[in-house]
């Protein structure tokens, strides 16, 4: 049996209309881009039709509470966990903040916070943002009645979380300068970064 294929004079072609919007995000400019011959000019003049110029978060620290709340919850909800809140403490360290990593950092610090803290409020020690350690009495009520193993998970998380925190603060996220000061080789740093969540870009200023 012969099957034969229509030939390309008589296929058929058909006009589809679409109504879509597009919305267009970058932290280049564009302009700019189209100069140095980096972005195409035709592309430019079809999606520039409305430009909204968005301050970075350092310029706007008063949306930073409604970003935290938004981030807190968002990943509250998707590790399982109760709803936590920020300290007065924390929320002042993040208004004082100068955001070079903008949104994304501070996405990754209330991040990090959920999975450190082990109370309903958020304290900055938490997340290594004190020289002080915890209050070993509060450290105590939340471990109260915890498995032998389970409450020594977590005062090393405790642990950790400040002490690394504060090392990697000091010396500006880099980890081999970290790993040089504490006596440790940088790749043990590493794995003990990794197993408690941190993240040295995250203690870059």
């Amino acid at each position: 049996m012969r099957s034969e294929t229509p030939s390309s004079a008589h296929a058929a072609t058909t006009s589809l209309t679409a109504d879509a919007r597009i919305i267009v995000a970058t932290n280049k400019d564009l302009s700019d881009q189209v100069q140095k011959g980096l972005f195409r000019e035709d592309l430019y003049y079809r999606l520039n039709v409305v430009q909204i110029q968005m301050p970075p978060v350092r310029e706007r620290k008063e949306d930073i509470p409604l970003l935290a709340e938004h981030f807190l919850k968002h990943y509250c909800e998707e590790f399982g966990k109760q709803l936590k809140s920020l300290s007065p403490e924390l929320m002042d360290s993040l208004l004082g903040r100068n955001w070079q990593g903008n949104v994304r950092e501070l996405e990754n610090i209330i991040n990090r916070a959920i999975l450190l803290s082990t109370g309903d409020v958020i304290k900055p020690h938490e997340i290594g943002w004190t020289a002080e350690l915890p209050d070993s009495c509060a450290v105590g009520n939340e471990i109260h009645g915890m498995p032998y193993k389970e409450a020594k998970g977590e005062v090393l998380r405790h642990f950790h979380a400040q002490y690394l925190g504060e090392l990697l603060r000091r010396n500006n996220g880099n980890v081999t300068h970290s790993a040089r000061e504490c006596g440790l080789e940088r790749q043990a740093l590493q794995q003990i970064l990794r197993r408690y969540g941190l993240r040295s870009q995250d203690f870059r200023s």
